[in-house]
């Protein structure tokens, strides 16, 4: 494994346990004296007692978990996923009110397909923060993820009422509510924002992926009919119209749905998920 990891690590630790300020401090050389350098013989000895702050533990369980969905090997994922789930247990046993713990603590289990661990973590984020729109949002989708719709839409659906300009969370709805066969709702979610004719190509999407290609044919002709600049549903159309049309990604061309495994958008620590749903074996 790349050292640079516990060197991060031990970087972290040493910024928590001697504290923020706004003095910058050197790591002692054995050969040479940086100038202007704190002399350790000054340092707080209080501060070096502290143990790490709960922040300090969850910035490295992100820092862990974005290098675990950058590797290759099952091995070194497992471990890298391992010393992230430890980070940030560490984080709530100082604060098991931490809600950045929690989140994260769940997305993980999300991730590692231990959606009961996830579901009872995230129900225990929502205690703490009931108004946190991204907590019923990452809730949802860990639901969904496991073909849970009914819970997934009812916690989406929470989301979007707490954070209605976030079109990233009616998306998501949206096409999980096609994926549940509610297909008058999905349109009227994605015509919130999109309009209708990227609504009926949206649904046409999530149609093709589930095997229903002659309600797909018919909503992209209603897309085409609303916009007929909307090229990409045009050539979803010819490419289903012709007589033998090449294998396809259904998830292909949708800004959303490719980036969908049911784990919460990407942020400043998260890391953009893999493709929705079109990674779920079909029932």
């Amino acid at each position: 494994m790349d050292c640079r990891r516990p060197l991060a690590f031990g970087a972290c630790l040493l910024v928590g346990a001697i504290g923020c300020s706004h003095h910058s401090a050197s790591v002692p050389s054995t050969t040479t004296t940086v100038a202007g350098s704190r002399n350790p013989d000054t340092l707080d000895p209080d501060a070096l007692k502290r143990p790490p702050k709960p922040e300090t533990f969850v910035a490295f369980g992100d820092f862990s978990a974005r290098e675990a969905d950058s590797t290759a090997s099952p091995a070194e994922q497992e471990q890298l996923r391992a010393r992230a789930r430890h980070a940030y247990q560490e984080a709530l046993k100082a604060d098991p009110n931490n809600i950045a713990a929690q989140k994260a603590l769940a997305r993980l289990y999300a991730v590692s397909n231990e959606f009961d661990r996830a579901n009872e973590t995230y129900a225990s984020a929502l205690k703490i923060a009931p108004d946190d729109a991204s907590v019923w949002f990452g809730a949802g989708m860990t639901f969904a993820r496991n073909k849970e719709w009914d819970p997934a839409i009812e916690h989406l659906t929470r989301a979007t009422e707490l954070d209605p300009e976030n079109r990233s969370y009616c998306r998501y709805l949206g096409f999980t509510l096609a994926r549940a066969g509610r297909y008058d709702e999905s349109l009227a979610v994605f015509s919130r924002y999109e309009g209708e004719a990227k609504a009926n190509f949206y649904l046409a999407q999530m149609l093709e992926h589930m095997d229903q290609i002659d309600q797909c044919k018919q909503r992209l002709q209603i897309a085409i009919s609303k916009d007929p600049q909307l090229a990409d549903a045009a050539r979803m159309l010819v490419r289903l119209n012709s007589p033998a049309p090449a294998a396809a990604n259904p998830a292909a061309g949708l800004p959303e749905i490719q980036q969908a495994s049911y784990a919460e958008p990407a942020s400043s620590m998260i890391p953009a998920p893999p493709p929705l749903l079109a990674a779920s074996p079909r029932k």
